[in-house]
């Protein structure tokens, strides 16, 4: 049984392909569109396929006369298209499950017992958690490159002075920074264009500071130190209460510096962005130090007597005791 539109279209463009030999073409067979095109080939050649050839146009020269069996071939075309009619809902019908309604109304009622940490990222660096209101001051801080002295922005610059304080060697920088910054260029620490950038004035200035002989003379010293660890969720969304706020979540990030003497480490952030007053940078950044000291204290399982920052800008380190 098959069914198609236009079956006379159909019966002349395949008889078109037939010739009174004793096969149909391969060829033919091969480029035949469905299974139907096979059947009708076939019939319009069977003895009892007159009336598709009648349909189709064609003499009876085609007709194999190697046939098996008989063949019934008919075609049916309904005048119309059939009415449907519409099933009448069943009159009665069982009574429900209170069970499986039971069961259906638990599932509906369903509440995602972690809904409230939606939002809540599972990684965030230091840097994002500590922005806050501070966030777009950050991203001013990234102009185009012609905006820039020299070619580059104070990001940049900054970017370049911080390079210089992670790879250099302290003592050698003490003694002539700039033989140290020739080195780390030579070497290529540093790009010529980052050495050229670098503000050798401010950098004399923090190596004669009181914080740079604290570090010269520290019993440890980690620069650049990168760490991974937990913190709740409650330091991302402090409105979470309960189970929820005790989800952890992964801080990452660098600590610029961190020296050990006598009772305990001490955090060392550079800063070479300006500000107004020592009060303001803190107040910029207070917060991205006590998750450095957090995390410090997780990774050392030491305790940490000190967060400072040192602004490049003023020339002067902030911060205190915390222990």
């Amino acid at each position: 049984v098959g069914s198609l539109k236009g079956l006379d279209k159909k019966l002349a463009a395949l008889a078109a392909q037939l010739t009174g030999e004793g096969q149909i073409s391969p060829y033919v067979v091969r480029c035949a569109s469905s299974i139907l095109d096979w059947l009708l080939l076939c019939a319009l050649r069977r003895p009892e396929g007159e009336l598709l050839r009648d349909r189709a146009g064609v003499q009876t020269d085609l007709v194999a006369t190697n046939g098996a069996l008989p063949w019934q071939i008919g075609v049916f075309s309904p005048e119309s298209e059939p009415e449907w009619e519409e099933t009448p809902l069943l009159q009665h019908t069982a009574p429900p499950d209170p069970a499986f309604c039971a069961v259906l109304e638990k599932e509906l009622d369903y509440v995602y017992p972690w809904e409230a940490l939606d939002g809540v990222p599972a990684k965030v660096t230091a840097s994002e958690l500590a922005a806050g209101e501070y966030e777009e001051e950050y991203i001013a801080f990234s102009r185009p490159a012609f905006l820039g002295q020299g070619g580059m922005t104070p990001a940049e610059r900054g970017t370049a002075l911080h390079a210089f304080m992670q790879f250099s060697d302290y003592k050698a920088a003490a003694e002539d920074p700039q033989a140290e910054l020739d080195r780390l260029v030579t070497g290529g620490w540093l790009t010529p264009e980052q050495g050229k950038a670098v503000d050798m004035r401010r950098v004399k200035a923090f190596f004669n500071s009181a914080l740079a002989r604290r570090i010269l003379a520290a019993q440890s010293c980690w620069r650049e130190y990168r760490f991974t660890v937990e913190l709740p969720a409650s330091r991302v969304k402090p409105e979470l209460t309960g189970a929820t706020a005790d989800q952890k979540i992964v801080l990452q990030g660098a600590v610029d510096c961190i020296f050990e003497e006598e009772g305990g480490l001490v955090i060392v952030d550079y800063k070479t962005d300006r500000a107004v007053s020592p009060q303001e940078l803190w107040q910029r950044y207070k917060e991205q130090l006590f998750l450095y000291q957090e995390a410090v204290r997780q990774c050392f399982s030491k305790p940490v007597r000190a967060c400072l920052l040192y602004s490049f800008s003023l020339g002067q380190s902030i911060g205190g005791d915390f222990s």
